[in-house]
């Protein structure tokens, strides 16, 4: 998966599309936070880079943010789903064989 690390509200390509975006969500977890963000334009939203997370992750070294569109973002969900349904039955597994 190829994210990039730039912060969108930073001074770099995408800022000098003058693309303004509007954060719609915003978690915050005591070792990570995240965010969506949207253009404020209607027709920037319709590209494939058009909504964009960001995530931030603390008290880590090197670089700490992750820029993702909704199409890497999806690509992460599933590939985090498939861990999930791997530990799951992993420990399944493993009670059963106590």
């Amino acid at each position: 998966m190829a994210g990039s690390h730039e912060r969108f509200e930073s001074d770099g390509p995408r800022q000098s599309r003058q693309v303004m975006y509007q954060v719609m969500y915003m978690a915050k977890r005591p070792s990570y936070e995240f965010m969506l963000a949207v253009p404020e334009e209607p027709a920037a939203s319709l590209n494939t880079d058009g909504a964009l997370i960001q995530m931030r992750f603390k008290g880590r070294a090197g670089p700490q943010d992750l820029v993702l569109n909704l199409e890497q973002f999806e690509d992460l969900y599933a590939g985090l789903s498939q861990l999930f349904d791997y530990i799951r039955a992993e420990r399944d597994r493993r009670y059963r064989d106590l």
